[in-house]
């Protein structure tokens, strides 16, 4: 997740030099939207956390009273569209994931939301495969 509102600002210049060139898609208009969002909490004192494979909603942002902060929902992540963000929320109402291959398994997520999944960090201690290796023991 994008962490300082100047990486957020930078981002946005970026939407802003396209969208001086052609009209932004819906999917771009929609990050726009969001970055916008998460400056003016960041501008509040509210903090935001990463992506969060059992506390993220799909498609609405989500206050962590606990630990004060916005959790973003699984539709912020690029590539990553509303109804498989509802397969995630949808899946884990049957039990934690208990490794990658699973989450793929249970859900609509690819192989390039696994990797983006993977970038952000939400799939920490998560292993790769369903099988167990003497290793994992040792």
């Amino acid at each position: 997740m994008i962490s300082s509102e100047e990486v957020i600002l930078k981002e946005l210049q970026k939407f802003e030099e396209q969208r001086k060139t052609s009209e932004l898609n819906p999917r771009d208009s929609n990050i726009v939207e969001n970055l916008q969002l998460t400056i003016e909490m960041l501008n509040r004192g509210f903090k935001i956390s990463n992506i969060d494979l059992y506390k993220s909603e799909a498609t609405r942002f989500k206050v962590d009273h606990e630990n004060n902060q916005i959790i973003p929902p699984f539709i912020v992540i690029r590539a990553l569209g509303e109804g498989t963000a509802e397969s995630v929320v949808e899946a884990r109402k049957n039990g934690e994931f208990i490794s990658i291959e699973d989450l793929v398994e249970r859900t609509r997520l690819n192989t390039s939301n696994i990797e983006n999944l993977k970038e952000l960090g939400a799939l920490e201690g998560l292993p790769e495969s369903n099988q167990i290796s003497l290793f994992d023991f040792m």
